[in-house]
C-alpha cells in the first residue's frame, strides 16, 4: 500500500503499509502547521499485489 500526502505549501511525502487480515489499511498523518503550513492537502493512495484486485482512492482536507 502506497500513500502519497501533498502538502498546502507544495511538499509531497510517500508512505507505505500492509493491510490486516481483512484487507483494511489505516495511515494516520500529525501535520505541524508551523512546519507545513494552513491550506489544502490530499492523500492519494493505491493498493496493489500480484493475483489479487488493485485499487486506489484520494481525499482533500483543510488545515486551519
Amino acid at each position: 500500500m502506497q500513500a502519497v500526502v501533498s502538502g498546502a505549501n507544495g511538499r509531497t511525502r510517500a508512505y507505505s503499509g500492509t493491510s490486516d487480515g481483512g484487507g483494511q489499511v489505516t495511515f494516520r498523518f500529525r501535520v505541524f502547521t508551523g512546519r507545513y503550513g494552513v491550506g489544502t492537502y490530499t492523500v492519494d493512495a493505491t493498493a496493489t499485489k500480484a493475483g489479487y484486485e488493485s485499487g486506489s482512492g484520494s481525499t482533500t482536507f483543510q488545515v486551519m
